[in-house]
């Protein structure tokens, strides 16, 4: 979300409130070390982000991770396993076993942002310098048109 920032942010934000017993707690946390349940960030980041995830449990127990119906527009988001060394894709049907041991460090993992820059298969350029303003372009199959003069515009399926 472009209106977030990396503080806390009572509109899109939410504190961790920490699961009891034997139940694992998953949280993240910024530069303000508060543990956050919900944590939207900026997305006007020009490089990669990198946010501390956090896993605490009272007792030892094998974990399983499982991402579903993740939507990652223009994004590519990754774990990182700071004990494996292992970087885990985050994506729809995509999972990471591991074994959680007490005393462990609870930031054992990492959620890597990377923000993609479109990647631009064709630009057809205007023949016609009454309309140099128009520009056309395809992303990821996708047809973009930028039309800032507000021309007619008509599109045929040859």
């Amino acid at each position: 979300l472009e209106q977030a920032s990396d503080i806390f942010d009572g509109s899109y934000d939410a504190y961790k409130l920490f699961n009891g017993a034997n139940n694992p707690n998953m949280y993240t946390t910024m530069s303000d070390n508060i543990k956050y349940a919900i944590n939207a960030v900026s997305d006007t980041f020009d490089t990669d982000k990198e946010i501390p995830l956090s896993i605490f449990c009272a007792i030892s127990q094998p974990f399983t991770l499982t991402f579903e119906n993740t939507f990652t527009s223009n994004y590519t988001l990754q774990i990182k396993d700071k004990v494996t060394g292992l970087i885990i894709p985050v994506g729809n049907e995509d999972s990471y076993s591991f074994t959680y041991t007490v005393g462990d460090n609870p930031n054992r993992f990492a959620l890597l942002v990377h923000k993609e820059e479109p990647i631009v298969t064709s630009v057809i350029e205007p023949s016609n310098l009454l309309i140099d303003k128009l520009s056309i372009s395809t992303v990821d199959g996708k047809i973009s048109i930028s039309n800032p003069e507000m021309y007619q515009v008509v599109i045929t399926n040859i």
